[in-house]
């Protein structure tokens, strides 16, 4: 999702990446609703992260992610814990090597959103993106764990917070836990 100085979308960008190792597994569909049939002749990593970055263009950008998870995907295993170590671990083991890719991979480009969210509101833990759209009253896009969707959403969240500075939170109060173990 492409953003303006006061964080409007102005475009999006939807694309599958063709996965050169292993399938997607029943997880992952479930999860994310992504077949392996629509990534069978989908472009790979390189290809895509150039379309991407051509459909940027000349833009001075930053990189908003909800978790720093995303930049990871790229470079590590999916089981690794930041998306940001994952985009370069697997930009790295793919030998990518683009000028382009390599500015779009700088660490400061990004911004991990989720734990701007929580500094900025001083909760004690990382809430998921559908908590976060819920006690900021925003009404969600589509389904969640779908990346575009998802990135719409992390949209919609960083323009309300970042044009209203003195936002503050739906409050609501988690369910109390039982204080014995039941069985």
């Amino acid at each position: 999702v492409l953003l303006d100085e006061e964080f409007k979308r102005i475009g999006t960008l939807s694309q599958f990446v063709h996965p050169e190792q292993g399938v997607i597994d029943y997880f992952i569909e479930n999860l994310t609703g992504i077949k392996n049939g629509q990534v069978k002749h989908a472009p790979r990593l390189q290809e895509a992260l150039l379309h991407m970055l051509n459909w940027i263009g000349d833009r001075e950008y930053k990189v908003y992610v909800w978790s720093g998870s995303d930049r990871a995907q790229i470079l590590h295993e999916i089981k690794a814990k930041n998306i940001v170590d994952q985009l370069l671990h697997e930009i790295t083991a793919k030998q990518i090597t683009d000028e382009s890719v390599d500015a779009f991979m700088i660490e400061d480009r990004w911004v991990d959103y989720q734990m701007v969210f929580s500094q900025r509101f001083q909760l004690t833990r990382r809430i998921s993106l559908e908590e976060a759209l819920g006690r900021a009253d925003i009404d969600p896009e589509g389904r969640f764990h779908d990346g575009l969707n998802d990135a719409v959403n992390t949209g919609l969240l960083i323009e309300k917070l970042e044009l209203n500075p003195d936002y503050q939170l739906v409050s609501y109060e988690m369910p109390e836990k039982p204080s014995e173990h039941l069985s």
